[in-house]
C-alpha cells in the first residue's frame, strides 16, 4: 500500500494543528523534525482517526513510512547543506 496521500494529510494536519516553531533550525526543518517527534508520540487510536486508516497493521507500517521519508529528507538536506 502506498502511503504518499496519507503522509500528505497528515503532515498537513500536523503543521496546521500541532507544529509550533520553537526549534533552533529553520522553519522546514524545525517542521521536519517536530512531526518526526509528533509521529513517533501519537497513539495509534489518534492516528486513526486523523489518517482515516482503521487497521493497526497499516498505522504501523505508516509509521515507519513516515519515519522512512523524514530519514530521506533529513539526508537530503545534510547533503546540500553540508
Amino acid at each position: 500500500m502506498k502511503f504518499n496521500r496519507y503522509l500528505d494529510n497528515l503532515f498537513n494536519y500536523f503543521e496546521a494543528n500541532e507544529f509550533e516553531n520553537d526549534g533552533e533550525w529553520d522553519r522546514s526543518t524545525n517542521l521536519v523534525f517536530s512531526f518526526s517527534d509528533w509521529m513517533k508520540k501519537i497513539t495509534s487510536e489518534d492516528l486513526m482517526e486523523i489518517s482515516g486508516l482503521t487497521n493497526k497493521r497499516k498505522i504501523n507500517e505508516l509509521k515507519k513510512a513516515a519515519e522512512k521519508g523524514v530519514d530521506l529528507w533529513l539526508s537530503g538536506v545534510t547533503l546540500i547543506g553540508g
